[in-house]
């Protein structure tokens, strides 16, 4: 068995994935993009949240957290294997890439990071209110990505087995939102642990094998 498994985000609302810097003076705050402008989801995050997911599924059917170590490592210690999570690209960022860089030298401007940032993404503005009144000064400019995006990545384990992927399907599953804003409606995903570009892995046998290998404390 491959130590890689891929997964797939797709996005079901907005989202606001904050970079935490701001490229744009009228942008406060903005997504994570390429050098070629394509958005992208960071792997870090993105195990950070699967992490608290799964830790939710334990707490929910009782499963002991060896297992969960045995994938996430042991906390305080930075010798423990720990599964690595790549960053979300959008399906044919490669070809999407490739083109762009053609483009980018046929046609000039049009194609540059910026521009091309905007055909996936959406800008919206807020105010803080007080008593019903907006705050001065507290407008601020957001950069969501927009809903029916979809992103694709690996995730890597060391001696991977079918009680890990069973895990991590059940994470996936119960993972909803990415990023800021969701009292807001932004951030709502479906995220799926795929065994091939057209099927993925179910959580009803994810749970019939967890079941079967007695894994509940």
């Amino acid at each position: 068995m491959s130590n890689k498994i891929q997964f797939k985000i797709t996005l079901l609302s907005d989202t606001l994935p904050a970079s935490g810097y701001v490229v744009e003076p009228i942008i406060d705050v903005d997504i994570v993009s390429d050098k070629s402008g394509l958005p992208y989801l960071q792997g870090k995050r993105i195990k950070g949240l699967l992490r608290e997911s799964i830790v939710e599924v334990y707490e929910m059917m009782g499963f002991k957290y060896e297992l969960l170590n045995s994938i996430f490592g042991i906390p305080g210690d930075p010798l423990s294997k720990s599964i690595q999570v790549g960053n979300g690209y959008m399906y044919g960022h490669l070809q999407l890439e490739e083109w762009l860089h053609w483009a980018k030298h046929r046609f000039g401007g049009y194609f540059f990071p910026d521009r091309v940032k905007e055909i996936f993404t959406t800008i919206r503005s807020q105010t803080s209110l007080e008593n019903g009144v907006a705050k001065a000064s507290s407008l601020r400019a957001m950069r969501l990505l927009d809903k029916g995006l979809e992103f694709h990545g690996d995730i890597a384990i060391t001696g991977l087995k079918e009680m890990h992927i069973a895990v991590l399907v059940l994470g996936c599953k119960n993972m909803r939102y990415i990023g800021s804003g969701r009292n807001r409606g932004f951030g709502q995903v479906e995220m799926k642990l795929l065994k091939s570009e057209s099927a993925e892995y179910s959580a009803k046998w994810a749970i019939k094998f967890l079941e079967g290998e007695c894994i509940h404390g």
